[in-house]
């Protein structure tokens, strides 16, 4: 099973419109990571 940043990892670049939205996107997942991590940890992801 992947961890939640190998989950997350590839979520601001494939996001991206500009390249400006990067950092957008690196912030939204920096708010996703703690619910994505409970999703791994009950097998839910």
């Amino acid at each position: 099973m992947k961890s939640a940043d190998e989950i997350l990892k590839p979520w601001p670049r494939a996001w991206m419109g500009l390249p400006e939205d990067r950092v957008f996107g690196e912030m939204l997942i920096a708010e996703l990571k703690p619910f994505v991590e409970s999703l791994v940890e009950r097998g839910s992801a």
